[in-house]
């Protein structure tokens, strides 16, 4: 696993993952369960320096993925969109 793949994004994969695993029976729950504490440990850890952040003053997480703009989640061959607002 590459540096840029520990983001809560990976996380949720890895943890979906191991919930087929365990409806299909190729891990056993015991396996299960100590992916899910170290997830839990990841999570606290992020909830952390999340805090840290805040009160800090500033910076981003590099845990945390960075929110598409609005312009990324556009469907391929649409360049633009425009927000009409009524007042």
């Amino acid at each position: 696993m590459a540096a840029n793949d520990h983001t809560i994004g990976a996380l949720r994969a890895v943890l979906f993952e191991t919930i087929a695993q365990v409806r299909d029976g190729s891990i056993e729950a015991e396996q299960a369960r100590g992916v899910n504490e170290l997830s839990k440990r990841l999570i606290e850890l992020a909830r952390v320096e999340t805090d840290y952040l805040k009160e800090s003053g500033g910076g981003a997480s590099t845990f945390m993925e960075p929110e598409k703009t609005a312009d990324e989640q556009l469907p391929a061959g649409i360049t633009q969109r425009t927000v009409h607002r009524i007042r």
